[in-house]
């Protein structure tokens, strides 16, 4: 791939995905050189010196769409590699690095003072003080169902439901038996609903309820395969308390591009994640907004 060719790069795992696609769709309209950088089968150099005399003539951009979900820095060092190109890095680097995983938002979330679930990670046997924290967690969620969910997921990949607290002992005793417990321990919220904030710069682009795609579907997982969505009016009251959230997180992050999904019951609201690649083809549909538009203008607004 000729970087010199492009003034947008997208970076990602998979360019056969619909986002990319729109992506790809409104970058040409815009008159925008474009393409997908495949970090599956890409290789790079790093010279002996760098040309720091050399600057491009306009603005040029990577979107970075994956965040690492094999545990693998690939992807960083790619990004690092296109910032010493004179790419600007959408969303920032140092974002995407501190909010790299589900703790790593979790903590952050946690630091800046918003309503999160309550969580517990896992290292080592089970048993002595871990089974004690263990046992308190427990106790404190009053809970009899449980998520387990890897670290670094994503569309729904590594979560599993798990039913009472014998159950739950035995799935923390084999992950640990597998040397695998890179997972966090959360109580499943019964009656729950789920929500998806967009936000482009400073603009809300749009609530939507994520919503089972059949009645016949009792899948827990409010992911892509098995939801679709359904817009909000910005002025509801049910849209109000998620918008204010986001607006303070988004002052935080000062990222260009991202989706903070929210988890509502009749008495709490809950921030469940933080997505910096977010996909929007069912957020275009529902909302009847251009999100690829939006995105691309505002980073070559400059």
């Amino acid at each position: 791939m000729n970087l010199k060719e492009y003034d947008l790069v997208i970076v990602a795992q998979n360019s056969c995905l619909p986002t990319h696609q729109r992506f790809l769709h409104e970058a040409k309209k815009m008159g925008v050189r474009a393409g997908v950088l495949n970090l599956e089968n890409y290789c790079f150099t790093i010279p002996a010196r760098s040309n720091k005399n050399y600057l491009p003539a306009k603005a040029k951009w990577a979107l970075h769409r994956t965040m690492g979900v094999n545990f693998d820095e690939f992807d960083l060092r790619v990004a690092s590699y296109l910032e010493n190109q004179h790419f600007r890095i959408s969303n920032p680097l140092p974002l995407l690095t501190a909010l790299r995983d589900k703790v790593a938002q979790l903590q952050a979330l946690h630091g800046w003072g918003a309503p999160v679930i309550p969580s517990l990670l896992v290292r080592g046997d089970i048993e002595g003080n871990n089974l004690s924290s263990i046992q308190s967690f427990i106790r404190q969620t009053k809970h009899a169902r449980f998520i387990l969910k890897t670290e670094r997921g994503n569309r729904g990949l590594g979560v599993s439901l798990v039913n009472g607290v014998d159950s739950l002992y035995s799935w923390l005793t084999t992950l640990r038996a597998t040397r695998d417990q890179r997972f966090i321990l959360q109580p499943f919220i019964e009656d729950a609903r789920e929500y998806r904030v967009l936000i482009c710069g400073t603009e809300c682009l749009g609530v939507v309820e994520k919503q089972r795609k059949s009645q016949a579907d009792h899948n827990f997982k409010h992911n892509a395969k098995h939801t679709h969505f359904t817009a909000l009016k910005l002025q509801s009251p049910k849209a109000s308390p998620m918008l204010a959230w986001a607006k303070e997180l988004q002052e935080k992050m000062q990222s260009d591009f991202l989706a903070i999904d929210f988890l509502l019951t009749k008495k709490t609201l809950s921030v469940l994640e933080i997505g910096l690649c977010p996909g929007f083809s069912e957020f275009e549909h529902a909302c009847k907004v251009n999100v690829a538009g939006k995105v691309l203008k505002n980073l070559f607004k400059n």
